[in-house]
């Protein structure tokens, strides 16, 4: 009996059982209201092909803060799953991916890439753009600015989201 069912030349199976380790972690994570892209094809489908407003946190596999920034996902996530696809995706340094270099630009990871609601592929593409952390003393290493960071990350999607609502007044539904 051979150690591995695959042997490592075998390419092609093995993008099948990162996408089934990929699917399992999605599986644990919906519950808490976001997912992992394993590809940036895996990007293109729930969030560039998807009319729903989107943030992607783009983040190099080994960067030593990865705990904390998923911590900072799941706040987001809890407070806007609803309306935002969240998605994490963990960029492997040591393997080019083509299609990461049309979505960003893989040396200014970590970064979070908004992606505008009511609108799909190219256009949307397009009209994403990077959000800044705040700066100052807030430092995503310490879990005490977690909170802060979301609620300004928080504000700055929500304003970002395209509604028909203008104003609700007393006078719509009394009148």
């Amino acid at each position: 009996m051979e150690k591995y069912a695959l042997k490592e030349e075998k390419e092609k199976e093995q993008k099948v059982i990162d996408k089934k380790a990929t699917d399992a972690l999605n599986r644990k994570e919906q519950a808490k209201g976001y997912s992992y892209a394993g590809s940036i094809s895996t990007v293109n489908e729930k969030m560039i092909q998807n009319h729903k407003a989107g943030l992607v946190l783009y983040a190099d596999k080994n960067d030593e803060n990865n705990s904390h920034y998923a911590r900072l996902v799941s706040m987001l996530a809890f407070k806007m799953s609803e309306y935002v696809n969240i998605i994490i995706y963990h960029n492997d340094p040591e393997k080019e991916d083509p299609l990461l270099r049309r979505e960003i630009d893989s040396k200014k990871l970590p970064m979070f890439k908004l992606y505008k609601n009511d609108q799909i592929g190219n256009t949307k593409r397009r009209n994403s753009y990077e959000l800044e952390l705040p700066g100052g003393k807030l430092d995503i290493s310490r879990e005490d600015d977690h909170i802060e960071i979301a609620e300004f990350l928080i504000e700055e999607i929500e304003g970002e989201i395209e509604h028909d609502i203008v104003e609700v007044s007393q006078k719509m539904y009394f009148s």
